[in-house]
């Protein structure tokens, strides 16, 4: 398993702010003890899934590094919105690919759960969107026409705007929301291979800043996709490189 600085590298390759700040997000959430490393370089600690998640947590759950740490740990403590009867149903005719996801988990141990699946993931998304094109190619609804003109809109710049992506993750910042979705949302009530799940705290007051009566108007929704998944998955199981042989091997005394 990898160390810490795998995992900022890794996640600096699909991010757009830099290495440095993520560096410092990292080492915010380290010293603070959210992760497992405990050392520094060569000697750190092995990171494991759940370091990736708090990682992405951190960088993700608050547009300002400063917050990140207090960000994340808002978000550890998110849990799914009460299910009605449909999305119960739902869940328990999830496909046999998605049996990881069918019992009902925090936002911190889903997004975990993620990571450690994402190669998983990344072929579903793959199978999905050839499947999806070729539904809409044939014939799509309204919904569907509507949201691939937009999508295609946005292609004309080379831009790929977060709904054009089956898997997606939103962190609401500063950490007071997320959904986690694998599927289209606006075909959330015909689709069965699909997960939607909407995150928030159990007690809204506490993640309220004092004096606020009610959350903002204005948000900051920070959003990944499969290919950061994938990058922390591959970073947690890449082999930490070992020292080779000294240079100039002092030779023993005749």
């Amino acid at each position: 398993m990898a160390r810490l600085p795998a995992l900022v590298d890794a996640l600096a390759e699909v991010d757009l702010r830099g290495h440095a700040t993520l560096h410092h997000i990292a080492r915010l959430v380290r010293d603070a003890g959210e992760i497992t490393s405990t050392k520094r370089g060569a000697g750190g600690a092995k990171m494991e899934y759940r370091d990736a998640a708090t990682l992405l947590m951190a960088a993700c759950g608050d547009i300002n590094p400063l917050g990140a740490l207090a960000a994340a740990k808002r978000l550890q403590m998110l849990e799914p919105i009460p299910a009605d009867a449909m999305r119960t149903m739902q869940r328990e005719d999830l496909p046999a690919h998605f049996e990881w996801l069918r019992e009902p988990t925090n936002f911190a141990t889903t997004l975990t759960r993620l990571i450690e699946n994402a190669p998983q993931v990344a072929a579903w998304e793959a199978a999905y969107l050839s499947e999806g094109l070729a539904v809409v190619a044939e014939g799509a609804s309204e919904a569907q026409f509507s949201v691939t003109r937009a999508i295609r809109r946005f292609a004309q710049s080379g831009f790929r705007p977060g709904l054009s992506k089956p898997v997606r993750v939103i962190f609401y910042a500063p950490g007071v929301a997320a959904e986690i979705h694998l599927g289209w949302v606006w075909d959330d009530l015909s689709e069965t291979d699909a997960f939607h799940e909407y995150y928030a705290p159990s007690n809204p007051s506490e993640h309220l800043e004092a004096g606020r009566a009610q959350t903002p108007d204005v948000m900051f929704p920070v959003e990944i996709g499969v290919r950061t998944l994938l990058a922390l998955h591959h970073a947690v199981n890449q082999k930490p490189r070992t020292r080779g042989p000294a240079k100039n091997p002092r030779r023993p005394e005749a």
